[in-house]
């Protein structure tokens, strides 16, 4: 047993589907017991990512427990299976098996992501009856998460003050579901109440923060928030670098902007968009051209909101030919564009066709 263990566990580190399936033969015509190995094997086509495999051999199994339930319905949600893992749920109950704290993490997310709200509600009761809401962190950012989901902010609140043991995870659920909807303000005073705990934050909760007082303009929090940032080492995260340059830009001030730019050691390409999108923002369309040309020396390829974002920089400074020569790069680098990209596109040549209008009026007068 323990060498059919060992092997199994071996394949699905080394992501071997071939001798996996080698073992499972083996262990159907040695007669082991079959039961026993069912659930190891699952796991190793999970982990292998063959999940018709695994979902063939668990509809085998006689006797399936709670540990391999989770297994089938945390690998349906991962890849994107919402419909899948909520049958799976269904079945499960239907069979009498209690779920548990991994199955609850798990089936919220689900729940969210195909859009059924009155699902949810029935599983937060089964969670609550079972004591799962108040006891378990991880269920409560869970449910935490799928309220924000579906905007229900007073539901998603009412359950975050339940918990009794708050963590960093489940105040950053909170505090990010506010930032989305737009509840700046109650998701800076959930911020200080996490503060005032002693719960230090991590990237998601500051970058959600930064972009909250970038709504508000409200340097001042912007600024000590910065400041926390610099202190727990995460100006290197992207999160970071984006959410800042986004707070100095929505409250106005490009030079701060500029000087947290040239500071990063590495940006990425959601950084540099970050940063043109800001500049443009602010009229400060010359240095975004600047900025734009140097991000493809530096051989960072642009995405369309770059694209949307550039050619209006080249729109309102009457840069027509540039835009053009843009445009025609971004097309050979294979960056599709989007509709705002397309109406900054058709702007700057509707105002090309316009100055030759003038010019041709100009000349026959």
């Amino acid at each position: 047993m323990n060498l059919y263990t060992s092997l199994i566990a071996q394949c699905a580190q080394k992501k071997s589907i071939t001798t996996l399936k080698a073992v499972h033969t083996h262990i159907l015509k040695s007669g082991s017991l079959f039961s026993f190995f069912g659930h190891k094997l699952i796991d190793g086509y999970i982990k292998c990512g063959i999940i018709a495999e695994a979902r063939k051999l668990f509809d085998e199994l006689p006797n399936r427990h709670i540990v391999t339930w989770n297994s089938m319905i945390s690998s349906h949600v991962s890849r994107g299976k919402t419909k899948e893992a909520i049958e799976l749920y269904n079945s499960m109950l239907f069979e009498g098996v209690l779920p548990d704290a991994y199955t609850f993490s798990a089936i919220f997310k689900a729940f969210s992501e195909l859009g059924v709200l009155r699902h949810g509600q029935k599983a937060h009761g089964l969670a609550v009856v079972l004591g799962f809401e108040v006891s378990d962190g991880f269920v409560a950012t869970a449910i935490v998460d799928m309220y924000s989901k579906f905007d229900r902010m007073r539901d998603a609140r009412l359950v975050f003050d339940r918990v009794l043991d708050k963590d960093v995870v489940l105040f950053t659920a909170l505090i990010v579901g506010y930032n989305q909807h737009g509840l700046d303000s109650e998701a800076l005073e959930v911020f200080e109440e996490m503060v005032d705990k002693g719960i230090k934050p991590n990237e998601y909760t500051l970058a959600s923060v930064l972009v909250s007082c970038g709504n508000l303009g409200d340097l001042v929090n912007g600024k000590s928030i910065h400041g926390l940032v610099v202190k727990s080492g995460l100006e290197s995260v992207v999160a970071s670098q984006t959410s800042l340059l986004t707070m100095y830009s929505k409250c106005s001030k490009v030079e701060d902007s500029i000087k947290v730019f040239n500071q990063l050691a590495y940006a990425s390409h959601v950084t540099w968009t970050s940063f043109i999108v800001g500049l443009v923002q602010n009229g400060r369309e010359e240095v975004a051209v600047s900025v734009f040309r140097e991000m493809i020396r530096c051989s960072i390829i642009p995405n369309h909101f770059t694209l949307s974002s550039i050619l209006h920089a080249c729109s309102s400074l009457a840069m027509l030919e540039v835009g053009e020569q843009i445009h025609a790069v971004m097309m050979k680098l294979g960056v599709d564009g989007n509709k705002y990209a397309d109406a900054a596109l058709i702007h700057l040549i509707w105002r090309k066709r316009k100055r030759l209008v003038l010019y041709i009026i100009t000349v026959k007068s």
